[in-house]
């Protein structure tokens, strides 16, 4: 699992990428972390997508956001912030992510 922006967090199994928040969770006397609500993509760019409308959609719920300049400024300085933590991780992401946006 990798923290991919925020406190968004990004795992795989052989078939999706499982994207969500971490949720810690006591069993048993045992403590573990698992993601809460989770959502399934089958790409990479399909999870970074979800995670920069799942911010917008929060600051429009809450009233952040007034005017469309305001929610584009804040729509590119995420998705520039969330640019720079895939660069951060080795590897091709930035190639896969910004490959399937064009």
């Amino acid at each position: 699992m990798l923290k991919l922006y925020k406190d968004w967090f990004l795992d795989a199994d052989p078939h999706q990428y499982i994207l969500g928040k971490l949720k810690e969770r006591t069993r048993e006397g045992k403590t573990s972390w698992e993601i809460d609500n989770p959502t399934y993509h089958p790409t990479i760019a399909a999870a970074v997508n979800h995670v920069l409308e799942a911010e917008m959609r929060k600051k429009v719920a809450g009233g952040e956001l007034i005017d469309l300049a305001t929610a584009m400024a804040f729509y590119e300085t995420c998705a520039d912030d969330l640019l720079a933590e895939i660069e951060s991780i080795p590897g091709n992401l930035k190639k896969a992510v910004t490959k399937r946006e064009r």
